[in-house]
């Protein structure tokens, strides 16, 4: 069974040690994967990030300096994967539908079950049409 591609394109993910540097990825969105390359060619794999919901958690990021950065934040067991974009409109909007895929990526594999599931997925799509209406 061959998985679509329901998202794809470039968001800069913070490394995994205080002075780790942010990386620019190339991030797709398949099924319930969440893979990162080094760019769209995707000849070579960073990594993947398993989405089902009783695995990972999809969630804003609570940081200092907001008005610089947009972040989400990837909570599996064992690891945050914090995925960053520019604090402007269109980097805002572009956070807003990221998180609103996300979230409908993980709404078919249950958890709190397809009512939970929806409700999530509809708050990430009205935060996304309401930053792509500001902007």
């Amino acid at each position: 069974m061959s998985r679509r591609v329901k998202k794809e394109g470039f968001i800069l993910k913070e490394g995994g040690h205080v002075y780790a540097r942010s990386q620019r990825r190339y991030f797709v969105l398949e099924g319930r994967a969440l893979t990162y390359y080094d760019g769209p060619s995707r000849s070579k794999e960073h990594g993947s990030i398993d989405l089902a919901p009783e695995r990972c958690e999809v969630r804003d990021h609570a940081h200092r300096g907001a008005e610089k950065h947009a972040k989400l934040d990837l909570v599996t067991g064992d690891h945050t994967y914090v995925l960053v974009w520019d604090a402007s409109d269109a980097g805002r909007a572009d956070m807003a539908a990221w998180k609103a895929a996300l979230l409908e990526a993980q709404a078919p594999y249950g958890g709190g079950g397809e009512s939970a599931g929806a409700a999530r997925v509809e708050k990430g799509r009205s935060a996304a049409a309401a930053y792509a209406a500001a902007a």
